[in-house]
């Protein structure tokens, strides 16, 4: 894999997280959470850097994930329909959050009216995978 290929892969990454974090949505709140410089989270965001892995693995952790997530390749589309139970056929019954239940009506509406975006599903996917998870 080419450098530049890496960093836009990485900065894909970025984004998805800002997406999938609205707290976090912006540069300045990546910067103050991961003590990285605003630029810095820029550049990277633009794929116009080569970043450091410390510099990496501090704006993964302010999203609480580890810093190989921002290398890995975006998940494929689900292979499993929404509301179709896990493989298992475990399901839980605990309460989502307020903000949970926002995320959800959000990717819900977007799934009916077709404007579901591949991130969007994989993120509906990997929201319910660790639904499922927790039990």
């Amino acid at each position: 894999m080419k450098k530049d290929d890496l960093f836009k892969r990485i900065a894909r990454r970025l984004r998805a997280l800002q997406d999938a974090y609205p707290e976090l949505g912006n540069q300045q709140a990546i910067a103050k959470r991961s003590g990285v410089g605003q630029s810095t989270v820029g550049r990277i965001a633009r794929a116009a850097t080569d970043p450091q892995i410390g510099t990496l693995a501090d704006i993964a952790g302010a999203f609480g994930k580890p810093v190989t997530y921002l290398f890995e390749e975006e998940p494929s589309p689900p292979d499993m329909a929404v509301g179709e139970p896990p493989p298992d056929n475990k399901v839980t019954s605990r309460r989502l959050s307020k903000r949970q239940q926002a995320l959800v009506k959000t990717l819900v509406s977007g799934f009916e009216s077709g404007d579901l975006t591949d991130w969007d599903a994989d993120a509906l996917q990997s929201f319910l995978a660790g639904r499922m998870s927790a039990r």
